[in-house]
């Protein structure tokens, strides 16, 4: 008796079932279809029939149909994804169908890794399909020939009065572990952007944080000259890289393109969004590249006469009476990038050469004749230092010796805040040194 008589008997008793049951097995083995799990379809559908088919722990398909081996061969297999419950490749589950309650009528699918493993036989190497808990994407290489793979079982014609399981390979990109397919990064380049130092940073965010991407390397194009980073890993959501320190140089317009994985060394699940390219505007202030935008506190710019450069040119800081025009670059959202903008400040003793004319001084007692005020100090003399500091107040400060360190002491100095001031303000500032070799700071003092 063969399959296709076996579907149209009616069946009169348990008996007789029972028999046809296994005929049926028989001439589907000699096809090399089982209606106990093995085949393409693995149930025998039999008129009068009600069958009961589920799958253990799928609710939805999850597969891009467009990565589907063989799809147009998958079409009319099953009739397509909105035919199937369920391919989902991101579990492991069974799918089962059973009529009634007829036991030797129930045919399941389970997801499984699988591989081939050669065996040689008559001096040729022959290839076997084979279960495994795991594979990786090394058996993907091409020298070990394994070719990892998913098994995906799945429920087809679920809606019909003729419902079968059944399953497809899926090839894996990442591997694949217990009946699932690992998860595969996603490289985007959100953004790139300007910080207040002139610095271009890129943002790389990973759209799967469930897969750490890398290694992999970012390859940037600065106005026509060409650069790669080192080799980074995400395992987070986001990450900032540098590409550029100070580009400012001269300011202007700035063309940027960057590319992430350009190498294709990283496996992703999306490869058309790696890349992105920005025009940006950057700027350079040679008092203070950034004030008062990021340092609104500080009150001694106007001290200082400087340029600040943007794309529309060179702004240099200029006396009116007695106040005087600060130039100075702030961040642009729209385009992103920077401008020069001005501010005007009053200048008590009034103003010379693009500056106001210091009147605040600043004394070291180590240091009475100013021999070291150009970042000097005098480490084996404790002292007390008295002058304005950055945030334009008076402070006085006496050397102190490290907390954490002996060999260390916290020196107070007048310095210079900037050598291109007109007016040479001197400033108080602070820093923590090392003491000479074989000395100790005892009260303030390298000893």
């Amino acid at each position: 008796m063969s399959l296709q008589t076996t579907v149209k008997t009616k069946v009169k008793s348990k008996t007789a079932l029972l028999a046809i049951v296994a005929v049926a097995a028989v001439s589907a083995a000699a096809v090399g279809i089982s209606i106990f799990g093995g085949g393409l379809a693995g149930v025998v559908t039999l008129p009068g029939s009600v069958w009961t088919c589920a799958e253990s722990n799928e609710t939805a398909n999850n597969v891009d149909p467009a990565t589907i081996p063989y799809y147009s061969t998958f079409l009319i297999n099953t009739g397509g994804l909105d035919n199937v419950k369920y391919f989902d490749i991101t579990r492991r589950s069974a799918a089962t169908c059973q009529k009634n309650s007829y036991p030797y009528s129930k045919a399941m699918y389970e997801d499984t890794c699988l591989i081939d493993v050669g065996t040689v036989v008559s001096g040729k190497t022959t290839w076997q399909s084979t279960k495994v808990a795991a594979c990786s994407k090394a058996d993907e290489d091409g020298i070990t020939k394994r070719n990892c793979r998913l098994q995906e079982g799945f429920v087809k014609n679920a809606t019909s009065t003729s419902p079968a399981v059944s399953n497809w390979t899926y090839k894996c990109l990442n591997g694949c572990d217990n009946g699932a397919c690992l998860p595969v990064p996603d490289l985007e380049i959100s953004r790139i952007f300007y910080t207040s130092t002139n610095n271009i940073d890129v943002e790389i965010k990973n759209n799967n944080t469930a897969a750490p991407a890398g290694p992999f390397r970012v390859k940037y194009t600065i106005d026509g000259i060409t650069d790669y980073t080192n080799q980074l890993s995400l395992s987070g959501t986001s990450m900032s890289v540098r590409i550029a320190d100070n580009l400012g140089g001269a300011g202007g317009n700035h063309s940027i393109a960057v590319v992430a994985d350009d190498d294709n060394k990283a496996i992703e699940s999306n490869e058309n969004n790696n890349s992105l390219a920005k025009t940006l505007a950057t700027c350079r202030d040679t008092d203070d590249a950034s004030y008062p935008s990021f340092n609104q506190s500080r009150t001694d710019m106007p001290y200082f006469k400087g340029t600040c450069t943007d794309a529309t040119g060179d702004h240099v800081d200029a006396c009116s009476g007695s106040s005087v025009t600060e130039y100075y670059f702030a961040v642009t959202y729209s385009p992103p990038g920077c401008a020069c903008a001005q501010r005007s400040f009053t200048c008590p003793a009034g103003c010379n050469n693009g500056a106001c004319i210091a009147t605040a001084t600043c004394t070291a007692t180590d240091d009475p004749d100013n021999s070291k005020v150009i970042y000097g100090a005098n480490l084996e003399v404790n002292g007390t230092t008295t002058g304005r500091i950055y945030t334009g107040a008076t402070t006085t400060m006496t050397d102190i010796c490290s907390y954490s360190y002996p060999d260390r002491v916290q020196e107070s100095f007048c310095t210079y805040m900037n050598a291109i001031n007109p007016n040479y303000v001197p400033v108080m500032t602070w820093g923590t040194y090392t003491c000479p070799a074989g000395k100790t700071c005892v009260s303030g003092a390298c000893q």
